[in-house]
């Protein structure tokens, strides 16, 4: 692990069980990462599948794991929670992507291509450089202008004890 702290943000989702899986993989997070920063949270519709809707949110925190630990990290808590890994889009317990990554030059491919995962990115980043596109988030999300049709801002709340 780096001793140096670097900002992150992670797109989360889920369409089974989405309350209950969703706040287990945060209070999973926040024990292992400290204090969360939230999106909005968001219900959408199942893309490339028929299937229950989903719940999505971006979080956001600092750690010392690589980029590479945070991403095993990532697969064994979705293993964990019963993730299944399979190809395409299917349903799931829950799905945990890295998006960006402070200092690197990561950003996942599904912050241009989703509304849900770049709107409520943008919300807790706005300023944020995007690595490849070399534009701030807020910029990228205007010039984009994914439709949010299918996206509908939720309450959502975890009773953590």
């Amino acid at each position: 692990m780096s001793l140096v702290l670097h900002q992150v943000y992670l797109g989360l989702g889920s369409n089974i069980e989405p309350h209950k899986n969703l706040c287990t993989l945060l209070k999973v997070l926040e024990n292992q990462f400290g204090i969360l920063q939230y999106s909005t949270v968001y219900q959408t519709k199942a893309v490339g599948f028929v299937g229950d809707d989903f719940i999505n949110l971006v979080v956001g925190f600092k750690t010392h794991y690589t980029p590479e630990q945070l991403v095993e990290y990532l697969k064994q808590i979705e293993q964990q929670l019963g993730r299944i890994n399979q190809q395409g889009f299917t349903a799931r317990t829950v799905d945990a992507d890295l998006l960006l990554y402070e200092g690197t030059q990561i950003a996942h491919k599904d912050i241009e291509r989703y509304p849900f995962v770049l709107y409520p990115l943008a919300e807790l980043a706005s300023d944020w450089l995007h690595p490849t596109r070399l534009m701030t988030l807020s910029t990228l999300a205007q010039q984009l202008n994914l439709s949010r049709d299918d996206m509908q801002a939720i309450a959502f709340n975890c009773s953590f004890e």
